[in-house]
């Protein structure tokens, strides 16, 4: 027989300085407060060496009554790959959740009150929950921001909404909601090229999104006038770090240098995958307003 300590009241990392380090937390309403013996374990590391113990030799028990009435609910914030995520755009069928949670008095993640567990639901199926109590981590010497980090893996192509919850330790819940679309990773897929701001004056940016991820890639851009006139030619290769790309921009001249004149032009967006020599090809409309 032996025991097991699987409801966590805290997870963090903190600092140490001359061999010292000190945490601070508020525990979870939702525990037994009848007097009973807690565990700290410990981890150290500095690159090189690490260290490891814990401690059982003291008591948790008790409400502190002095501390006041928290009715304030945490704030969450979804992200699905990188935390430069757009709601409703494409992922591959493996996409990394990551969540960010703010509470002034920390998160509960002891899972011991009725529903009170960190929850993810995909497209509404509350019969299946994702229980992501043991992913969250609170920040370096900081209690009271936390980050997840959990990944899907063989998700079926289509839409999906993902809604979660969380609780503070007073017991408030707060929900946040983002959608995304899971595109195959048999062939390239390239949705929502557009430039913005369209019209413009003095600068654009051209935004699309992919699904292949970590790949070598080249965008040539070919801006024509309505007579079909090649007017500028814009390149860029780059490594696709995350599925929305929006760093190539347009100052609105032509290749010689020249501001174009106002009028509506056409341009052919042209996607090379470097990695696999997949293609994607695509006409659009821009308008250079003065």
């Amino acid at each position: 027989p032996y025991w097991i300590y699987n409801n966590i009241l805290f997870k963090g990392v903190v600092s140490v300085k001359n061999g010292k380090f000190t945490s601070s937390f508020y525990i979870p309403l939702d525990i037994n407060y009848e007097a009973g013996r807690g565990r700290i374990e410990v981890f150290a590391h500095d690159g090189l060496k690490t260290a490891s113990g814990y401690n059982d030799q003291f008591i948790v028990c008790c409400v502190d009554t002095t501390n006041g009435i928290n009715n304030t609910p945490p704030k969450i914030e979804l992200f699905i790959d990188n935390e430069n995520w757009k709601d409703g755009s494409v992922t591959s069928p493996n996409p990394l959740l990551i969540v960010k949670i703010y509470d002034d008095q920390g998160i509960n993640t002891t899972g011991l009150g009725i529903g009170r567990e960190i929850k993810a639901v995909l497209n509404d199926d509350e019969a299946n929950p994702i229980v992501l109590n043991e992913y969250y981590q609170s920040l370096k010497d900081d209690y009271k921001s936390g980050k997840i980090e959990y990944k899907f893996y063989d998700l079926a192509p289509g839409h999906y909404t993902l809604k979660l919850k969380a609780w503070d330790i007073s017991n408030n819940s707060a929900e946040a909601t983002t959608e995304f679309w899971v595109v195959s990773d048999d062939k390239l897929e390239v949705k929502n090229v557009v430039n913005y701001p369209n019209p413009f004056t003095t600068n654009t940016a051209f935004l699309f999104e992919h699904n292949r991820l970590g790949d070598e890639m080249q965008v040539i851009i070919k801006i024509f006038s309505v007579s079909g006139k090649l007017v500028k030619t814009i390149t860029s290769d780059f490594v696709a770090n995350r599925t929305l790309i929006d760093h190539i921009t347009w100052d609105g001249k032509d290749d010689n240098g020249d501001q174009l004149a106002r009028g509506v032009y056409i341009y052919q967006f042209n996607l090379k995958d470097l990695t696999t020599d997949e293609t994607f090809s695509k006409f659009e409309k821009l308008v250079i307003i003065k």
